[in-house]
């Protein structure tokens, strides 16, 4: 029922504004990874099958339903 909204410069936002009102809300740099995140395509390192890997470091699982689309996103957004 929350979510977490983490920001550049290490703030972390509550809210309880669902992750699909997010993602209407977002432009077209960030994109639905999994059920569970939506990430930046600037912030994005590596991708593989199964993971999306951060420039940080952090790794997040990546949704074989949406391997196709940030795919498709990486190609228009560079």
């Amino acid at each position: 029922t929350e979510v977490l909204l983490h920001t550049v410069d290490g703030t972390v936002y509550r809210t309880r504004t669902r992750i699909s009102q997010w993602e209407q809300l977002l432009d077209d740099r960030c994109v639905r990874v999994h059920r569970s995140y939506i990430v930046n395509l600037r912030f994005i390192r590596k991708i593989s099958k199964t993971e999306v890997t951060l420039k940080d470091g952090t790794a997040l699982p990546l949704s074989r339903k949406m391997y196709e689309g940030l795919n498709q996103a990486l190609i228009h957004y560079f």
